[in-house]
């Protein structure tokens, strides 16, 4: 009984593990509240999709978030609007958490090119 539940638990670690393979891009956004409301800290990297990518994985502590590419929204997501399933088109991308009465939140975006 022991070897069948240490498979069972090997094999959902490895099905886990497969949702985000090392070969995804990740998108990753972050906001801190600053002084007011107008010094709020925002990090975030942009990347660039050659190819149509879906996004496949959404993690973070962000109860919204944006993607934008060309300085507007293209798609919004969060914890009442999944957007897993969505794709990209080729182009250039960040994200930003919106903090929702949060101190900060951050928001990490896994996308799998087609």
């Amino acid at each position: 009984m022991k070897k069948i539940m240490a498979v069972m638990i090997i094999i959902s670690l490895i099905v886990g593990a497969s949702s985000v393979l090392a070969e995804d891009i990740i998108l990753w956004g972050k906001q801190t509240r600053g002084w007011g409301a107008t010094n709020a800290k925002t990090e975030s990297e942009a990347i660039t999709l050659e190819k149509t990518a879906t996004i496949v994985k959404v993690e973070g502590t962000a109860k919204r978030y944006c993607i934008w590419s060309g300085g507007r929204s293209v798609l919004c997501g969060g914890r009442k609007k999944s957007i897993v399933g969505k794709t990209l088109s080729p182009g250039r991308y960040t994200v930003l958490p919106g903090l929702n009465d949060q101190s900060s939140a951050d928001v990490r975006i896994y996308l799998q090119e087609n």
